[in-house]
């Protein structure tokens, strides 16, 4: 530029100028684009994920006379209808695809599940395959590997939605349109896992469980329980129905910290909250009566709150040894004395928010919870 005049020098400098500008305004549109692309993804998955909650939380169909029982068609409907609830770029959403199958709860996140046809559980002590607890000996629970899922994706592409999503500044950069999607899988199966506060701190056995839900139909009505009188017979050995637990895998706790824990289920604001606890978790049995908490109970019961959710452990108990949580089970409290409590399983039950799925089979079902 050294042999050019000052004013080619000055027009030189304008046109740069002017490209530079040209460019600035291109990639300023396109962000103008992509910001947009990125807000209309941001209501699909949204979409996406509403859709596959509301799906999970009609996997199982709930009836006072058996156990829950698995609908794939009611999670897909429900699944189906809720897409068209939802708004997306201003548009109501018209269509998705919506598939129910199984999630593998040991693996890592990720956009695949397992057809309808796999088998879901392990039996919790052989490790051999079951579809139910009818499917293991009677000391064992069926404890699912594989929940219950199901997957929505909702896109802006061509067919769908009055997709894909027209660029406007894009266009300079050969960018005409842009496709969008939102998937999201959501679970609910036996519960596997509580949260703080909710567990009562009474280990019921594997052997009352899986006599009771087996009777189809479930007696009405249902037949009461009692811990310590003989409620079932093996093999003419008598089987205590269950025993106190810490919920904890150390040295048995007082009396008073189990009492902790029901003060908290009988108002949030006092006692102490039980810990949060899951399948597979170690359980300390605490031997003796523990008179404090039959009492501290029969307040729960006078409440109205005695519909409490107990772990389940095999069925071979023994106080003052550690055992593994196999899952949970609602349970309806309805009086106490001294020394014993008594009361029944329920086959319907408000589901606790917090609860995740991957538990052994029973009468209690966790809520939906996205996975993806």
């Amino acid at each position: 530029m050294g042999n050019l005049s000052g004013n080619e020098r000055g027009l030189i400098v304008v046109v740069l100028a002017a490209g530079a500008l040209v460019v600035l305004f291109v990639f300023a549109g396109l962000a103008v684009d992509v910001s947009r692309a990125y807000v209309v993804k941001g209501e699909l998955q949204k979409a996406a994920d509403a859709a596959a909650l509301a799906g999970a939380g009609e996997l199982y169909e709930l009836s006072p006379s058996a156990p829950p029982k698995l609908s794939w068609t009611n999670a897909e409907s429900a699944a189906t209808n809720f897409i068209g609830k939802n708004v997306v770029d201003n548009r109501a959403l018209t269509d998705g695809q919506v598939v129910a199958g199984y999630w593998n709860l040991a693996s890592p996140p990720s956009s695949t599940l397992h057809p309808q046809g796999t088998v879901p559980g392990r039996c919790s002590s052989t490790g051999a395959e079951c579809n139910d607890n009818s499917d293991c000996t009677s000391t064992e629970v069926c404890v699912q590997i594989y929940a219950p899922a199901v997957k929505v994706t909702v896109s802006k592409s061509p067919g769908n939605n009055a997709g894909p999503l027209p660029t406007v500044f894009a266009r300079v950069l050969g960018w005409n349109e842009f496709e969008v999607t939102g998937d999201a899988i959501a679970v609910s199966g036996f519960v596997g896992a509580v949260p703080p506060g909710l567990a009562y701190p009474f280990a019921i056995t594997s052997c009352v469980v899986n006599d009771y839900f087996s009777q189809i139909p479930l007696p009405n009505p249902p037949i009461e329980v009692t811990d310590d009188s003989v409620y079932h017979l093996k093999n003419g050995t008598d089987v205590s129905p269950g025993q106190w637990t810490n919920l904890e895998p150390g040295k048995s706790a007082s009396a008073e910290t189990l009492k902790g824990y029901i003060e908290n289920l009988l108002d949030p604001k006092d006692g102490t909250p039980s810990p949060a606890t899951g399948k597979g978790d170690p359980v300390f049995l605490d031997p003796g009566t523990k008179a404090v908490l039959y009492l501290e109970t029969q307040q729960l019961i006078n409440a109205g709150r005695g519909l409490v959710y107990m772990p389940i452990v095999d069925c071979t108990i023994a106080p003052g040894t550690v055992m593994q949580i196999r899952g949970y089970v609602a349970f309806q409290l309805t009086s106490t004395t001294t020394s014993s409590m008594t009361g029944h399983f329920v086959a319907t039950y408000t589901i606790p928010p917090g609860t995740g799925p991957g538990g052994g089979m029973g009468n209690f079902v966790s809520a939906p919870k996205l996975v993806k």
